[in-house]
C-alpha cells in the first residue's frame, strides 16, 4: 500500500498516517494478518519522525485496527465493527460537519448531493 503525506496539510501527519491506514483497510489493501512495517521502519520510509509514527500506531491499536508487536511491526486486525459508542461519536461528529457547513450557507440539498458523492469516491477507492 502506498502512503501519500501532505507536509503542508492542517492535518497532522500522524493523523494522515492513521487516516491511510483506516482507507487501506476499509478498501481491502489491508486484510487481517497484513503486517505494517515497525515504528522505525515506518519512520525511515516515510521520512518522518519515529515519534509521530508511534502515535498514528497507538491510535489505531486503540482504535482496534492493529496490534503492536515489539521489534516485529505492526499487524491488521479482524475489523472491529461498530458499537452504540461509535454510531454515536460518529452522529455526533456529522452534527458537526453539517452544522459547519449550514453555517458556511451551504443548503440542505447541496449537503446531501456532496455526501452521495464522497460516498461514491470512496466507494470506488478514490481517495
Amino acid at each position: 500500500m502506498l502512503l501519500k503525506l501532505e507536509p503542508e496539510s492542517e492535518i497532522p501527519i500522524y493523523m494522515q498516517l492513521r487516516q491511510q491506514v483506516i482507507n487501506g483497510i476499509a478498501q481491502g489493501a489491508l486484510k487481517p494478518g497484513d503486517m505494517l512495517p515497525s515504528v522505525r521502519q515506518m519512520a525511515v520510509d516515510l521520512g518522518i519522525n519515529l515519534h509521530t509514527v508511534n502515535k498514528a500506531y497507538t491510535l489505531l491499536q486503540n482504535e482496534g485496527f492493529v496490534k503492536i508487536y515489539d521489534r516485529k511491526g505492526v499487524m491488521i486486525v479482524e475489523q472491529p465493527g461498530y458499537d452504540d459508542k461509535f454510531t454515536s461519536e460518529l452522529e455526533q461528529q456529522l452534527k458537526h460537519i453539517y452544522l459547519e457547513a449550514k453555517g458556511r450557507g451551504m443548503n440542505r440539498e447541496h449537503f446531501l448531493k456532496l455526501t452521495s458523492s464522497v460516498i461514491q469516491s470512496a466507494e470506488k477507492g478514490e481517495f
